[in-house]
């Protein structure tokens, strides 16, 4: 007989999770479960044998740090423990993984802003500083500080993508203007001055350039524990992106205990360990 930990979230809590998963006394419900197998596919015999669980998020927001996060409404995940550890183990980031499988995710404009100023582009001798996101339509607009001889002030409108693999996001530069006067990728590029050669960015980078496009790794954007997926579309909105994952693995979660409650996060299967 397999079990599943239920908590369910107050909405005084503001249906936040924290990595260090801690919640207050009287939320937790340990309840027995069906003994058949939670998820239909190939990983399901896998994800038992390396001591896996499966994680529901159901509206809550899941945080790595106070500044990073993404909101979820329905994210099914399998939680993997890294080598030597054989169990999840919630208070050690580096000690496992997550697989997200299937639901959407919801990242905030400001943290996205927030990862690429102390991210992507804080390396040494970043030609980029200050930056900040809004959307005009269904356009990107990305305003800040470069580098050229002399910090100037831009603005760029770019055209938000998935690569044909669905691995990377694309950025693509559509023009802008800089020191108030507009240029477009076309033109920077007949005077040699594209994204690329404005931009150069260390060597195995999570973003990277090929003339006025920006190739971006979603999954090394954020800090531990490591996440990947399989993203089928992307959905830019007035202050957030959307990313759905859809995976061929299904878990099927045991009904709530708490049927009235909006917020949870099921822990199903498996072992983990939170609460030092």
């Amino acid at each position: 007989m397999r079990s599943i930990l239920y908590v369910t979230l107050a909405a005084s809590l503001a249906a936040n999770v924290f990595l260090g998963l801690r919640f207050l006394p009287g939320c937790l419900h340990d309840v027995a479960a069906s003994s058949a197998d939670p998820a239909s596919g190939t990983g399901t015999a896998a994800a038992n044998a390396a001591g896996g669980a499966y994680l529901k998020l159901q509206n809550v927001r899941f945080f790595w740090s106070d500044e990073i996060s993404v909101e979820t409404r329905d994210l099914s995940v399998r939680a993997v423990p890294i080598a030597p550890h054989t169990s999840v183990d919630f208070d050690n980031v580096a000690a496992y993984r997550l697989e997200l499988l299937n639901g959407d995710a919801k990242l905030r404009l400001t943290t996205l802003q927030h990862i690429l100023n102390t991210v992507v582009f804080a390396y040494d001798g970043s030609p980029l500083r200050s930056l900040k996101l809004s959307t005009r339509g269904d356009r990107l607009i990305i305003q800040g500080e470069l580098d050229f001889v002399l910090w100037l002030g831009f603005e760029m409108t770019a055209r938000l993508s998935l690569s044909e693999d669905k691995r990377t996001l694309l950025i693509d530069s559509e023009g802008g203007t800089a020191l108030g006067m507009p240029f477009a990728g076309d033109l920077l590029s007949s005077i040699g001055l594209d994204l690329e050669a404005l931009v150069p960015v260390p060597p195995d980078h999570p973003l990277q350039l090929t003339g006025n496009r920006m190739i971006v790794d979603p999954y090394r954007l954020f800090p531990q524990p490591s996440f990947t997926g399989n993203l089928a579309a992307i959905q830019l909105n007035a202050d957030h992106l959307r990313l759905s994952f859809r995976d061929s693995r299904r878990v099927a979660f045991p009904e709530a205990p708490v049927p009235e409650s909006t917020s949870g996060l099921y822990i199903y299967q498996g072992g983990v360990k939170f609460g030092k």
